[in-house]
């Protein structure tokens, strides 16, 4: 029986998501209110200090259109959302909050139209980001190109948020090197960056050497944590947004003793 290690990763960076009643939203850290006025569905969530501009709510995909978004504003120390109905039928909607350009908080609300109005919120969930501090020890540390251990990856824990990553690739052609802060994204799953500094490297570079003028220094792109075919936890670097253009996986360098990852 391989130990719990990739498990215990997976489940600290897995959505912390709660079905509740759209109504009875109080398991969330702010205390939303939701009303049905006048056959709209307005709710109200309270902003901490400096918290403007942070909410966003999500309007209905066109053809889906059951309610639609008619208001969404801060005013009062609140950001006050108004769905209007459109046609009967049910629907699901979405109100997220962001810090650091990243999802951190999403709330759903399932919506009743019946007879022009919005009659009922018959379900919703929510889902917030894992505290940084409780995942930081499983990711804070070296992390090697799996199998080949070509390329590398330093994460090491940012004391203002998220994690600082240094992607090393010593290849003799195309060699290169990625600064970024990775935040975690509990909608996306994935841990995202979009401040990435990338230097080209010289065949002859070493440690320490000055790297020149950036390619870019606007680069973005995201990891996720999955499994490996054997159970290891390995980050998956899509192809589209990385030099290589190919899927990078990595595993992390030194497992805590005994860990192997999960049958």
């Amino acid at each position: 029986m391989k130990k719990l290690f990739l498990l215990s990763l997976l489940v600290l960076t897995a959505a912390l998501s709660c079905a509740a009643l759209a109504e009875a939203a109080d398991t969330a850290p702010a205390p939303i209110t939701g009303n049905i006025e006048e056959g709209s569905y307005v709710l109200r969530i309270p902003l901490a200090p400096g918290e403007d501009g942070q909410w966003l709510a999500e309007d209905v995909f066109p053809g889906e259109e059951t309610v639609r978004l008619a208001y969404a504003q801060a005013e009062d120390g609140a950001f006050v959302v108004r769905y209007d109905p459109v046609k009967d039928g049910t629907v699901t909607v979405h109100v997220r909050h962001y810090d650091a350009h990243v999802c951190n908080e999403v709330h759903t609300f399932d919506l009743l139209v019946s007879g022009g109005k919005i009659a009922e919120v018959t379900g919703g969930s929510y889902t917030a980001s894992p505290d940084e501090e409780t995942m930081d020890p499983y990711l804070s540390g070296k992390w090697l190109e799996k199998d080949t251990q070509f390329t590398e990856m330093t994460l090491t824990k940012n004391p203002e948020g998220g994690w600082d990553a240094e992607i090393v690739s010593p290849l003799t052609h195309g060699a290169y090197l990625l600064r970024a802060t990775l935040y975690y994204d509990c909608d996306l799953d994935a841990f995202c960056y979009r401040d990435g500094v990338l230097y080209n490297l010289p065949a002859d570079y070493e440690e320490g050497k000055d790297l020149g003028e950036p390619a870019a220094s606007d680069a973005f792109g995201s990891f996720l944590l999955i499994p490996d075919e054997t159970g290891l936890p390995v980050l998956s670097w899509a192809a589209e947004h990385n030099p290589e253009a190919r899927d990078i996986l990595f595993q992390p360098a030194d497992l805590p003793d005994g860990a192997e990852g999960i049958d």
